[in-house]
């Protein structure tokens, strides 16, 4: 990890990135890991905005505390599926990333992923 860390410090700029987690009636731990594994990035220029599909009001008092633990974790929209591009123009308009990526729910990202991206963009 340390040499991505090293790779990133030698590029001139290192452009922030916006993770978009699409979310509905997860099995929570399997969230949590998920949004640990974006925690866990070397590369620390990013957000992570949690777009829920509807989910169940108990979900939505999770991600307001997933919110509490990292400022850079945002909760997005609702995003109604017979509407998505809708939500998604919504979300575009709020991420302050340069490069924006998607992810869905349950999906982990090993900790130099954020990096790997940098260094080959």
């Amino acid at each position: 990890m340390a040499a991505h860390a090293q790779r990133i410090a030698a590029h001139l700029t290192q452009p922030s990135l916006s993770i978009v987690l699409l979310i509905q009636d997860p099995h929570l731990s399997w969230l949590a890991d998920s949004v640990s594994s974006v925690v866990a990035q070397s590369h620390p220029k990013w957000e992570l905005w949690l777009c829920d599909l509807k989910s169940s009001p108990s979900c939505r008092s999770v991600l307001e505390e997933y919110t509490r633990h990292d400022k850079r974790i945002k909760i997005g929209p609702d995003i109604d599926l017979s509407g998505d591009a809708e939500a998604f123009t919504q979300i575009l308009e709020l991420a302050c990333g340069e490069y924006i990526g998607l992810l869905e729910q349950h999906d982990m990202l090993p900790p130099w992923a954020l990096a790997e991206v940098i260094c080959y963009l």
